[in-house]
Order: structure tokens, then sequence, then C-alpha cells
């Protein structure tokens, strides 16, 4: 990423401009001469165009001008609660994990008792998001599923685990041909309208099951959630695909689960950012995940554990027990004093940094020597005291924090940059 083309002192000073008294005022409060101040200001308007306006002894910003102050306060904003996300006063290793579906209380709940020294931060997203968030960085971990034999390949390094693959069921409407069979076969819905929701992953998994069974679904629906594809199929409009974990339909219902005669099904993924969590923690995660599923089955479908393509037991034989502590080592870990304040400049260091790949690639970009940047880089820690970089035998390269603090302010950056525009 660029430098603003705006540099930290001169928006300083527009900042001391808008909070308002003269010109000698702005000057000393970013400290300034007064007329070191003036000629910044300008060469600020011979290339932004008017930014400032006299009104007698006081000086005023003018709209471009106020526009380019309140995107900056909007970006400090920004960085301030990103810190307050990296360096929260609990002090306990975060991870970020990024799963699909709505019901994770009680998987929340195990991982307390089996990582009890971890602060679990989920979100909820769809498979395409969670590895969009992934990519970015916005968490360490996502869960997702895949249509059966395809492969999970994040552009960035990552460790994917195989968790379960979870066979597929059909919601029918009530009054459907098949609805009162035990079992139904897919080439007997070859003529079917079919509902998928709306993720681009859900209609390749109508699409790719129905393939291995000899025909091409007619997709006549996309729906928004899974409820409404749930209302669409009781309503008659078509056919559907479901996880045996779906909740049953209430008696006297609209729509049937069924279980499938062939065999269709979705793998389940974990994927992790191995310079961040542990391989004992993503074994772990992988066990509770697991746990998790086969604990939904009992409680939503017993039917279901009962039969012979129910994934989790053969999945758990071999599974060796997780005996010695996990470690939680390259987690974000958030640590005591420190002064949460950074600005503008310290993120450009970590932009050059990221961009560059180290500290000795980024130097010669900021025009410092690796022992200064590595200096600057140390002060910045011990004041914010958050971990920024990570030193090994490998080389440098940023923390989780860091990284964090980058995904948080992207967007106010982006605004800040726009507002600047490119000059008059």
């Amino acid at each position: 990423m660029a430098a603003m083309p705006i540099d930290h002192t001169d928006l300083a000073l527009m900042q001391a401009i808008a909070d308002g008294g003269t010109p000698a005022g702005a000057a000393r409060a970013t400290g300034l001469t007064q007329a070191s101040a003036g000629r910044r200001l300008a060469r600020l308007e011979d290339r932004f165009g008017a930014l400032t306006a006299r009104r007698g002894e006081q000086i005023e910003l003018t709209a471009r001008g106020r526009a380019i102050v309140d995107a900056r306060r909007r970006l400090l904003a920004a960085l301030a609660d990103g810190l307050r996300q990296v360096a929260g006063a609990d002090r306990l290793p975060e991870l970020r994990l990024a799963v699909f579906g709505r019901t994770w209380d009680a998987f929340a709940d195990d991982l307390a008792v089996h990582a009890p020294g971890m602060l679990l931060a989920l979100c909820t997203a769809d498979p395409v998001r969670a590895v969009e968030l992934f990519e970015r960085r916005a968490v360490d971990a996502a869960y997702v599923w895949r249509p059966c034999r395809a492969q999970v390949t994040p552009s960035r390094t990552a460790c994917v685990l195989p968790v379960l693959d979870e066979p597929l069921w059909v919601c029918l409407p009530a009054g459907h041909r098949c609805a009162g069979q035990a079992a139904v076969a897919l080439a007997d819905l070859a003529a079917d309208d079919w509902i998928a929701a709306r993720p681009a992953e859900s209609a390749e998994l109508v699409r790719g099951v129905c393939a291995a069974a000899g025909f091409l679904p007619r997709l006549a629906h996309r729906a928004d959630s899974a409820a409404t594809v749930r209302s669409l199929v009781g309503h008659g409009r078509g056919v559907a695909l479901a996880s045996p974990l779906a909740p049953a339909p209430p008696a006297g219902g609209g729509f049937v689960l069924r279980p499938l005669t062939t065999r269709a099904y979705r793998a389940h993924r974990l994927v992790t950012d191995p310079g961040v969590v542990s391989t004992g923690l993503a074994r772990l995660l992988r066990a509770r995940l697991r746990f998790g599923y086969r604990a939904k089955a009992l409680l939503r479908n017993p039917r279901y554990v009962q039969m012979p393509w129910f994934p989790v037991p053969s999945y758990l034989s071999g599974e060796r027990p997780l005996l010695s502590p996990v470690s939680t080592e390259g987690l974000p870990l958030s640590a005591p004093g420190g002064s949460l304040e950074i600005d503008m400049e310290d993120m450009h260091l970590l932009q050059v940094i990221s961009r560059s790949g180290s500290l000795n690639r980024a130097a010669p970009v900021l025009s410092v020597s690796q022992p200064a940047l590595s200096r600057r880089i140390q002060r910045l820690e011990d004041r914010l005291g958050v971990t920024l970089l990570v030193r090994g035998s490998r080389g440098t390269r940023l923390a989780p924090a860091a990284w964090r603090l980058l995904a948080v302010a992207s967007e106010a950056e982006a605004v800040l940059r726009a507002a600047i525009g490119n000059g008059a």
C-alpha cells in the first residue's frame, strides 16, 4: 500500500484548524512555527485546491477540508477499536473461528471445558464468505463444507483438516409421490424442480449430486436461507437437499425429510492458519467439532445415528486422545500495560512490512535502516503492550494482532484516500 498523499503532520494541522483557533494556535498544536504551518497549507492547496478559508483572525476548513478531517477521525476511531480487540482487558489468547449454521452455543461451552485458557470468538458465515474472511486474516480458522470431492484451496498458507463427510438427505413436500418411502432414490427426482440456498456452493452441491445420479437438475428457486428453502418446499415449489441434522418438521407439516438410497455427501473441513493455530489445537478443534456433530444428531435425529452411513464413529476410530495441554502460543494475546494509541504513521510501517514480507525489504522502502525499523517496531510494541511481529529463525513476519489491525482499518483508510483524492 502506498503512503497517504497528505502526510501525517499535514493531517494533524488540518485537525488543529478544525478544532478552532487562530493560525498561530493551530501551528503550536502540531509543533510547527506559524511560518512552517503556512508553507505546508500553501503546498497542500496548490495540489488539492482550497482546504481552508480565512475569517478575520480565524481560519477554518472548507467543505473538502472538513471531509478529509472527518475521514481521518473515522480512521483513528477504527484503529482504536482494533486495538481494543487485540489488547482487551481479559488478556486471554483468542481464537477467531468462522462457522456455518446458527446453533453453536453447545460447541462454545464444550470448548470452554477442553481449552479453558482460550477465548473463543465465533462468527457465522456461509462457506464462501468464511474462506474470504480467512483469506483476509479476519479469522484464524474456518469450519466450512464443500461438495463431495471438491477441495478447499485457500490462496494463502493454510492447513486443511477433514472433519467428516456428511450424508445428504432430501426435503420433499408432504404430498410428494416419494414422501411415503423410507428412503428415496435421486433418479426418481429427475423431473422435479429443485431449490437451493443463495450461496453459490449450495447450487454447486445440488448440481454435483444430481449429475452423479445421471441427470441435470432444474434449479427453479434460489432462497436466502435454509428456513426459506424449507418454506418453499412446504409450499410445494420443489425439492431440496438437506442435512440429516436439519430440525424435523412438525407433525402434519408441509414437508418431510428422507434419506437417499445413493451415496451423496458434503465434506466438512477445518481450515487453520498454521502460524497461529498449533497442531495440537487444530486436532482438538477437529475432535470437538466431531463430538458436537454427534451430540446434535442424538438430539435432533436419533434414527440417523443408528444408520450405517452415520459418519462420526468411523472418523473417531483410531483418534488418539489429547492427553497433554493444548498450546495456544500462536493465538493473538493481549499483554498487560501499554497505551492504546496508534497513528497512521505506525500503520504505514505495518503496511509496508506486510507488502514487503520482511524487515530487510521494508527498511529501504521506508528510507530507514533495518535496525532502526526494528527499534521503531519494538518501541511501538512496548507502548501498546501488543506483539506485532513474530521473530524466528525463518525471518520476521506480522503477528496476528498486526494483521487484525490492518484488516480493521482498511475500509476507513479507503474512505480517507477517497476524501483526499489525487490532487486538484
